[in-house]
């Protein structure tokens, strides 16, 4: 068997096996079809031209050649056939037109093999295939073209508004197209016009690249980015291609300067020749190609950023705000998982043209034994709508993708952390209408699996925090009944005395003054602590911090008497008023007095200072503090046992924690809540020997400070010569 007929023949073969591949693959999608009839036209092409190698009489070369082009024709019309159905499945051309076409390739062909208007002479001399052309060749040559006109057309004209996987798909197309068209159109149009056929059979070889890009554009569904693949086979072109002829020109000019180079130069050279091709191809890459991101440095920044924040929110936002503006899309989403409900709830959201947003409606979401979580739970994997919708499963997953595309996305990212779904992140589709990559497809999943990490350590850190809100409420239990008591006391002594001093006007007067001023007092106890147990969404006012610590430490009063603790409150009267959440500034002064209380067990001094600090920093010798800056200061310092200065700045860290019994989140809460209001918390020994806790504020703004609306209530009046020691009830 000659050469050429080998060739063809392993070419034939090879073809039969994509097609039926591709077949097999979905037997009922009108593309998969397509595919293969065009493979089973081209590998009977392979066979006809192959078949001219092996027979021995010339009318025999003749007859195979004029089933060669005849079959040529049909392998056109099947190309026209596959581009107007790529990649959907239908096509927009009216039935009678592709009708047409196919008659008139069919009658062509019948002309070609049973006249010699197309082949009047053939032979093979030489293992060269020469053939002599009648004048139906022109009309061969422009069904061809027509064919390939056509097709590029419809293809040209649909690729536009394609969008996501299929305009992907046609991609490949073309890109596929372009390279068979680089090869065959010299090969099998031109040389023949030009009465040279020896290269004819290398047709159907070169038609392998066409089918090969389409085969595996319908048969993977995550593709690669065609930008990937065009530039990274260019430039390792074009490297080998530059570092080969530098390569040759330095072995050329060592020749020319004598023959006298020894072996170990030649080697040298050979030895510089990969490094050299290594550094050259890095160049041309950075020249020529340039990703759309970098993953390393995506992936690196997002890590980052995760792994530095325990707030459920900032996780969120920090996920959607490096997905929008690496993928550029549409919109983006997360489903966190609520189990008290039995549900995802929409926790926030980002579009590409507005901010992060938080969803206020919890009622958006979706059941935990919906579709999607189901099938998210069950394959832990990302989950691309168009695949869904290319799938063979049908409609056993048409609710599946009705859900995705009630949210409108195109991938869904499962966020898991062990065997739990934290959330679920959904991706819209991309802006510029592009499809997800399978770069873009590994880059969610990675992104997914470190934001999983970071919402269950939110999770558990808001759980942590609502633990020790409980803890903190059953500390207080004991000091509200107490406090309760005292008022409750007196109304029932005076109840008890109304019936026999009921005629005493006096009595009635005091009665009734007291009755009303001990069950505002209760009332207000009670308010208190419900504030305390259900915290309202922080709402910034002025305020005098005086008022907040004489408040705070009232409710503290039994929990110190139990302990016996001398309380002394140092409180300027010239202190600056602040712009702070009333609430979240009770809970620091709470968390770090309720600290104080457990570390001097039996008994001592909890010392409260307020003080004005402003002026030059370096004066107060405190380093955050700007020079023109003013600020309010608490200090409560305690003669408990002093934190070993290793310890100081750890001490603020969530879940660190010296005693067996506590939570380490006490302080923890305390910082957070101070640097939200851009304040400064931290821990030093006073120059008398007393472990104290300074919390500080800015001061707010003169402007609002002298404004009617937001007048000071409540601030203390005493001098610092009237400063007094506060002892115990």
């Amino acid at each position: 068997m000659q050469l050429p007929s080998l060739i063809l023949l392993l070419t034939a073969i090879l073809q039969l096996l994509v097609g039926s591949y591709v077949f097999r693959h979905n037997p009922r999608g009108p593309v998969h079809r397509a595919v293969f009839l065009e493979t089973a036209l081209i590998a009977l092409w392979a066979l006809f031209i192959g078949r001219t190698w092996l027979v021995s009489t010339k009318e025999e070369v003749i007859l195979c050649g004029r089933l060669a082009h005849a079959t040529s024709l049909f392998c056109c019309t099947g190309f026209v056939n596959l581009c107007l159905i790529y990649p959907e499945g239908r096509s927009t051309t009216p039935v009678h037109l592709r009708a047409a076409l196919w008659l008139t390739g069919g009658l062509l062909a019948l002309g070609s093999v049973l006249t010699p208007g197309l082949i009047r002479d053939a032979e093979v001399k030489d293992l060269q295939l020469t053939a002599v052309y009648g004048n139906l060749r022109y009309a061969y040559f422009g069904y061809l073209g027509m064919c390939i006109l056509w097709g590029l057309t419809d293809v040209g004209l649909r690729f536009g508004r394609l969008r996501g996987m299929s305009r992907g798909q046609m991609e490949y197309l073309l890109v596929g197209l372009a390279l068979t068209g680089l090869l065959n159109v010299p090969s099998n149009m031109v040389a023949p016009l030009l009465g040279m056929s020896d290269a004819v059979w290398m047709g159907p070889c070169f038609s392998l690249v066409f089918l090969g890009f389409i085969t595996h554009a319908i048969i993977r569904h995550r593709l690669m980015g065609i930008q990937f693949f065009v530039a990274g086979w260019s430039v390792n072109l074009l490297a080998v291609v530059i570092t080969t002829a530098a390569f040759f020109l330095v072995l050329h000019f060592l020749g020319y300067l004598g023959h006298s180079v020894s072996g170990g130069a030649a080697l040298a050279v050979a030895l510089l020749f990969q490094p050299l091709r290594t550094l050259l191809h890095r160049a041309v890459a950075h020249y020529f190609y340039r990703p759309e991101y970098d993953y390393q440095t995506t992936v690196r920044d997002a890590s980052r950023a995760l792994a530095a924040t325990l707030d459920l929110g900032s996780a969120v936002d920090h996920l959607l705000g490096i997905v929008s503006r690496t993928l550029q899309v549409e919109h983006a989403l997360v489903l966190v998982s609520d189990p008290a409900a039995g549900s995802y709830r929409m926790c926030a959201w980002r579009t590409a043209w507005v901010g992060p947003e938080e969803i206020s409606h919890e009622t958006i979401g979706i059941p935990s034994d919906s579709p999607l979580v189901t099938r998210l739970e069950a394959t832990r994997d990302v989950i691309v709508r168009e695949e869904l919708e290319y799938s063979s499963e049908g409609d056993a997953v048409a609710e599946l993708i009705a859900q995705m595309a009630h949210f409108r996305a195109d991938v869904a990212v499962p966020l898991f952390s062990g065997n739990l779904l934290r959330a679920i992140l959904l991706v819209g589709p991309k802006v510029s209408g592009d499809y997800f990559t399978v770069q873009d497809i590994d880059l969610l999943s990675t992104l997914g699996a470190e934001a999983a990490g970071a919402v269950a350590n939110a999770q558990l850190h808001q759980d942590a925090i609502q633990a020790e809100r409980l803890a903190t409420l059953g500390g207080l239990a004991a000091g509200i009944a107490h406090e309760v008591k005292n008022p409750l006391v007196a109304v029932r002594t005076f109840a008890e005395l109304l019936p026999e001093k009921y005629e005493d006007p006096e009595f009635r007067e005091g009665f009734s003054v007291l009755v009303v001023r001990e069950v505002d007092r209760i009332d207000r106890l009670i308010g208190q602590l419900l504030s305390y147990a259900r915290p309202a969404p922080p709402r910034l006012e002025i305020l005098n911090l005086n008022t907040v610590v004489e408040d705070t430490l009232r409710l503290l009063n039994y929990e110190f008497e139990r302990h016996a603790i001398r309380v002394e409150m140092l409180l300027a009267p010239d202190l600056p008023p602040v712009r702070a959440d009333v609430q979240q500034m009770q809970q620091v002064v709470l968390n770090i007095a309720l600290n104080a209380s457990q570390v001097m067990p039996d008994g001592g001094l909890l010392r409260v200072t307020t003080r004005g600090v402003g002026g030059r920093a370096e004066d107060r010798g405190v380093p955050y503090l700007l020079q023109a800056e003013r600020m309010a200061e608490i200090e409560l310092a305690n003669t408990g046992p002093r934190i070993p200065e290793a310890n100081l700045e750890r001490i603020f860290e969530p879940f660190y924690t010296t005693r067996s019994e506590g939570t380490g989140l006490g302080l923890s809460i305390c910082k957070q809540i101070v640097t939200g209001h851009h304040g400064q918390i931290h821990a030093a020994v006073t120059d008398d020997g007393l472990m104290a806790f300074i919390v500080g504020l800015p001061a707010a703004a003169p402007q609002a400070e002298a404004t009617p609306s937001e007048t000071l209530a409540g601030v203390s009046g005493r001098s610092l010569a009237d400063r007094r020691n506060v002892g115990v009830v």
